[in-house]
């Protein structure tokens, strides 16, 4: 019986550790929560985002999850550890989490038209996506940690 334990620790393991650090993607829409428009172009979901002092502009991040690039104008500075505001690019909509400061939510609908969330941490360079799925939390990123207390 010790010996299944083990083995199914070691599974665990596996998968988070897994999660943690290799890129995924599926084929998936990401949209906007409120006006439920498409926000991806190929492999790069697009944003508004808006500098404490109110420069804004326009960032392509990854629809890899658990894939930090991104690309903006080099016109908008963007700095590690800046918090960034992130807007719908369509209908203007802050795409803030309410219960935490430092979250962003959209929606993720996969080849099989299921559902999910995706939360990422909106200050730059801070490694923290989860996909929210059925009840269950999926972390990706080495700093993920940072806010599971806040989504279980």
């Amino acid at each position: 019986m010790d010996s299944d334990k083990n083995n199914c620790n070691f599974r665990l393991h596996i998968f988070i550790v897994t999660s943690f650090f290799t890129p995924v993607f599926m084929y998936s829409n990401f949209i906007c929560p409120k006006c439920r428009n498409a926000l991806n172009v190929d492999r790069h979901v697009v944003f508004i985002v808006e500098k404490a002092e109110g420069t804004r502009g326009l960032l392509l991040m990854s629809a890899e999850l658990g894939d930090y690039s991104i690309r903006n104008n080099p016109q908008i500075e963007i700095e590690e550890g800046e918090r960034l505001e992130f807007y719908c690019p369509l209908c203007q909509t802050r795409l803030n989490v309410h219960y935490h400061p430092n979250l962003v939510r959209v929606l993720m609908v996969d080849e099989q038209d299921v559902e999910s969330q995706v939360l990422f941490s909106r200050i730059v360079g801070q490694k923290s996506t989860y996909l929210i799925r059925d009840g269950k939390v999926e972390p990706f990123g080495f700093e993920s940690s940072a806010y599971l207390d806040a989504l279980m």
